[in-house]
């Protein structure tokens, strides 16, 4: 008798950052973060301009974001003694969704590969690279510039 079973739709990926190995197991889960992460910055990029503690704010966001896809301790684990730069945390935020977005295509390339007769959904790469564009958007880098500015 022929057997079906669920499979997991997920990918490992495997990230070095500043010398610490960390895994992200890469879902549609980790898509709705991001994208919801990325809205977030976007709001917070409005509401930042006038803000004097902006830095400090818009620091305890990248850390929440990167502790949230990465694990608890993570950003402490990846800055460790280093001072606290706002830019070097987007740098590896960037870093990370540029990872995500290589992994995303060669996945989609395989499983095209491994189905050639069958038209495989786009959803969940498309919902990725949603996330990625809103995380990288130039209002979000202009308001974390403007807060630097200002610190």
């Amino acid at each position: 008798m022929a057997k079906f079973e669920f499979q997991e739709h997920g990918y490992p990926l495997e990230l070095d950052i500043a010398g610490h190995a960390f895994t992200l197991n890469v879902t549609r889960e980790t898509a709705k973060k991001l994208e919801a992460y990325g809205k977030e910055a976007q709001r917070m990029g409005a509401e930042l301009t006038g803000a004097p503690h902006g830095v400090e704010q818009a620091w305890r966001f990248m850390q929440s974001t990167l502790d949230g896809l990465l694990g608890e301790g993570a950003t402490d684990a990846i800055f460790g003694d280093r001072d606290r730069d706002l830019m070097d945390i987007v740098d590896v935020m960037s870093y990370i969704c540029g990872e995500i977005e290589q992994a995303a295509q060669k996945q989609t390339v395989r499983k095209m590969a491994s189905a050639p007769a069958m038209e495989l959904p786009q959803a969940k790469q498309q919902t990725v690279e949603q996330a990625l564009r809103i995380m990288q958007a130039p209002e979000v880098v202009a308001a974390i510039s403007k807060a630097m500015e200002q610190a």
